[in-house]
């Protein structure tokens, strides 16, 4: 059977990272499981920790979806938490043949199946009650329909293809 996990180059991704975000050193690269949609790690760098989100799907225009789709929730007021963005103002990068987001790093746990008590039970219902109500506001309705042309939804790959030429 395949594996999950993607291989990569830890040293080059550092440096790319290097590039393209206001570290100057990055160390570290430690595996985050549980990302079905996603390879996740933790790295450190002079900063302290942050999260790196690498995206399975590697379209453009899925990344741009997800993208719009973050921006839009934590306009709401929803507990989203953004991307850095990069020194070209993105929300994510190319790397290796995937996207990539970082993230600030935040410690917590989910409650076990099993083991919520009824407060934790109701305030995630009710967490999940507002990301609906607040969906179907969503002004996006028709994601994953090919278009020709959307220049919003080239901007992150533009960016990669002035740096390769």
């Amino acid at each position: 059977m395949p594996s999950l996990h993607q291989p990569i180059d830890f040293e080059r991704l550092s440096n790319r990272i290097k590039e393209l975000f206001p570290f100057t050193d990055v160390t570290s690269f430690t595996l985050v499981h549980g990302g079905y949609m996603s390879q996740n790690f933790r790295f450190e760098t002079e900063q302290g920790p942050f999260f790196l989100k690498q995206y399975r799907n590697r379209l453009n225009h899925v990344m741009y979806e997800i993208k719009t789709a973050e921006e839009f929730f934590a306009a709401q007021g929803l507990p989203i938490i953004a991307p850095i963005k990069d020194k070209h103002g993105r929300p994510g990068f190319w790397f290796d043949g995937h996207w990539l987001s970082i993230f600030p790093f935040i410690l917590g746990a989910s409650p076990r199946f099993g083991e919520m008590n009824q407060n934790t039970a109701h305030s995630i219902g009710f967490t999940l009650g507002r990301f609906h109500r607040v969906g179907r506001r969503f002004p996006e309705q028709h994601f994953q329909h090919l278009k020709l042309w959307d220049k919003r939804k080239f901007d992150m790959e533009k960016i990669e293809l002035v740096d390769l030429l």
